[in-house]
């Protein structure tokens, strides 16, 4: 028994703006993980074909900004089977409140008991509903959050610095451009306007 843990994947698999290529590892790590999710069962390493069912490995993601991924990824095509899943969810996460992450080890792999059971539970449509309202929940925040699109939209200097630009505070590339009232200095240091920066008219 194992479990398949990735760590801010879209980091590596997302795609912020039109700075970043869809490279062949790209398209690789996302082909690989939807064919985990088809058919979870039957993963077929390259040039082989294994007609046994392989065990189901649990596969839990972690990042930062999941609409950068590769849209179908992570979104729950299969409705009816997503809200059977959370049943199910409910009731691991009922089993691990029961015998305590601690003990989570001992009661899979290799227990006396044998691996945990459990029962299929009758939906109610009061529960179908709680939970479709859930999925439409969690794909509603994926579009708003959006972090990338923010990301990208300051990294331009664009309205990262429209209020400094504005008040005259701000000598990026913008200076190059516009003529900001920018304040003349002195080389002398004994002088109030002083600036260590200001040259001589010989260059020094």
């Amino acid at each position: 028994m194992c479990v398949l843990f990735i760590n801010d994947l879209d980091v590596g698999a997302g795609r912020m703006g039109g700075t970043t290529q869809y490279t062949v590892n790209n398209q690789m790590v996302n082909a690989t993980l939807m064919n985990i999710a088809d058919n979870p069962t039957n993963v077929q390493l390259p040039s082989m074909y294994n007609k046994e069912d392989n065990p189901r490995v649990p596969i839990i993601v972690t990042g930062n900004d999941f609409s950068t991924l590769y849209a179908p990824l992570i979104r729950d095509s299969h409705f009816f089977g997503s809200l059977r899943a959370r049943v199910y969810d409910d009731e691991v996460k009922k089993w691990i409140g029961e015998v305590g992450v601690e003990s989570i080890g001992k009661n899979l792999i290799n227990s006396r008991e044998g691996p945990p059971t459990f029962q299929k539970h009758a939906m109610t449509v009061e529960k179908l509903l709680e939970y479709g309202n859930m999925l439409v929940k969690e794909q509603e925040n994926v579009k708003r959050v959006q972090l990338a699109d923010k990301y990208m939209a300051e990294a331009d200097l664009g309205e990262a610095n429209e209020d400094a630009i504005k008040i005259g505070a701000f000598y990026g590339k913008a200076a190059q451009q516009v003529n900001l009232p920018i304040p003349e200095g002195c080389t002398d240091p004994s002088a109030e306007n002083y600036d260590p920066t200001t040259r001589n008219d010989n260059g020094t």
